[in-house]
């Protein structure tokens, strides 16, 4: 990792002279105003830029092969871990740099939940082969009504461990043959309690960012929430928009936030979002919309990390992500964006995929609620608050429709 800072006068002057020394991937990660040189400089400021290159080269995925490796050496494996999480700096970077702290307490972070990441991770890896095969015939062998769900859970893509955990508290009813629909329903009632244990409260704090990777739908479910606290619950609602240099436009959000009577600040700071957050405290809810941030990228999301830094106690932070993406890459954009300290899911496009068990999987391993999902494009009817009776009965109901195709 490229880090540079720069001394100018205006931000398009930094900017022109990032592009030419670090490239147009390089982004702005801390501006602030300082004092010039000599006596002169107590009368006029100049503008402090940081700027980072994520250079880095990209780690192979996890495969089948590598996840056997890494189940008979443990030790060997969270060593590999731990070299992929950290952010790998220049040899002329000074260890007394402000910066370095920064990136030094940021590889040191480690969150509760991520060993259930590294669990969930290592097991897609082996049951890319066989993994859903030896969950079926290790439990329960003989015991014909077990397996036939076992299997209806896995095809619903809930992965083997949570599947069994469900599976394992409704066995006593699946031995007295019980009829289908009555299975169900206890699984379903089963697969609630499970999600219950992530949901601690149901209120949305002051501040509402939503973050995450391009293209997952940040900024719809935005105009979705903003227009039901807006028109449905009378809310006194601001918007936010973060703006750098190297993305697209905010002519989407300002369109909607004139349509709305609502007003809409653009930042390029965190600066310049603290001085928003705090023009706008009299307002109920603030929303804050993120341009999408590649997790590969560990530039952009640290970059993303200043902004999200200053924000007010109250706040929550939703990871956005689409319900039709595979688990595997699920549980890489959460380890990835972990240093954001989201607290919150929001999934989106769940009527595009047939299969939802990715929901559960995520809950259960991570420990955090889904607080949203979204169903359709049409605004704002369709996006609803989750709860885990709904979503259980969301999980089953979409296997259902799946089968009945």
């Amino acid at each position: 990792m490229k880090i540079k800072k720069y001394t100018v006068n205006e931000m398009q002057e930094a900017i022109q002279l990032i592009k030419q020394d670090l490239g147009p991937e390089a982004v702005i990660v801390s501006s602030q105003r300082v004092n010039g040189k000599g006596w002169l400089g107590w009368f006029k400021k100049s503008l402090e830029v940081t700027a980072v290159l994520d250079d880095a080269p990209v780690l192979p995925a996890i495969t089948p092969k590598t996840a056997a490796i890494a189940a008979e050496s443990q030790p060997a494996k969270k060593s590999e871990e731990r070299k992929y999480m950290e952010f790998p700096l220049t040899r002329s970077q000074s260890s007394n740099d402000p910066f370095s702290k920064q990136i030094a307490k940021i590889k040191m972070a480690e969150t509760s939940f991520q060993p259930l990441l590294d669990e969930a991770l290592l097991q897609m890896a082996e049951g890319a082969i066989n993994g859903q095969v030896k969950a079926i015939e290790s439990v329960h062998n003989s015991d014909q009504a077990y397996q036939s769900w076992l299997q209806k859970l896995l095809n619903m893509d809930i992965q083997s461990a949570v599947a069994k955990t469900v599976l394992d508290a409704a066995s006593p009813r699946l031995k007295a043959n019980e009829v289908d629909d009555m299975v169900e329903l206890i699984l379903m009632s089963q697969t609630a309690e499970i999600l219950k244990s992530a949901y601690k409260g149901e209120q949305d704090a002051h501040c509402l960012t939503f973050i995450g990777q391009p293209g997952v739908g940040k900024t719809t479910t935005i105009m979705k929430m903003a227009t039901k606290f807006r028109v449905l619950e009378k809310k006194d609602i601001a918007l936010i928009t973060i703006y750098t240099y190297r993305f697209g436009s905010t002519d989407q959000l300002n369109i909607y936030g004139q349509s709305m009577d609502l007003p809409v600040e653009v930042v390029m700071t965190p600066a310049e979002l603290s001085r928003a957050i705090e023009k706008h405290q009299d307002k109920e809810h603030i929303f804050i919309d993120t341009v999408g941030r590649s997790s590969y990228n560990t530039g952009q999301v640290l970059e993303l990390k200043g902004f999200l830094e200053v924000l007010p106690p109250e706040h929550d932070i939703f990871l956005v992500l689409n319900a039709s993406t595979k688990d595997r890459d699920l549980f890489k954009t959460i380890q990835d964006f972990r240093m954001a300290n989201f607290n919150k899911y929001i999934f989106t496009k769940t009527d595009e995929t047939a299969t939802l068990g990715s929901l559960l999987n995520v809950v259960s391993r991570t420990g955090l609620p889904i607080a949203y999902y979204t169903d359709g494009q049409s605004i704002p009817d369709d996006i609803k608050r989750a709860y885990p009776k709904i979503l259980a009965n969301l999980l089953f109901r979409s296997a259902e429709s799946y089968e009945n195709c």
